[in-house]
């Protein structure tokens, strides 16, 4: 199926995800330099995918779901989700 320009209705799941990442990243920050919007857009990716509450998963995090579903398989999201967790609040100042 090709998918006509302007005409986002024919791709709904980007265009939403394309807002989503706008308005919650894009838009909170001045970006003075590759790297930093590497690293910015980086942990913004860990929290969208690993500790924000989806809808579709009960409103729980991935990384729960993840953990309930695959018991035992030796990953650790703990560490990983607490630092994530810990520079939103020291980029938004708290409110994240």
């Amino acid at each position: 199926m090709k998918l006509q320009s302007g005409k986002p209705t024919q791709n709904a799941f980007v265009e939403s995800f394309n807002g989503k990442f706008r308005d919650t990243c894009l838009n909170q920050y001045w970006f003075r330099g590759l790297s930093e919007t590497q690293t910015k857009i980086e942990m913004w990716r860990q929290d969208y995918n690993e500790i924000r509450p989806h809808s579709s998963l009960g409103y729980q995090p991935p990384a729960v779901m993840r953990e309930e579903t695959h018991t035992g398989s030796g990953t650790n999201f703990g560490e990983r989700t607490e630092e994530v967790e810990s520079y939103i609040m020291d980029e938004t100042g708290g409110s994240g």
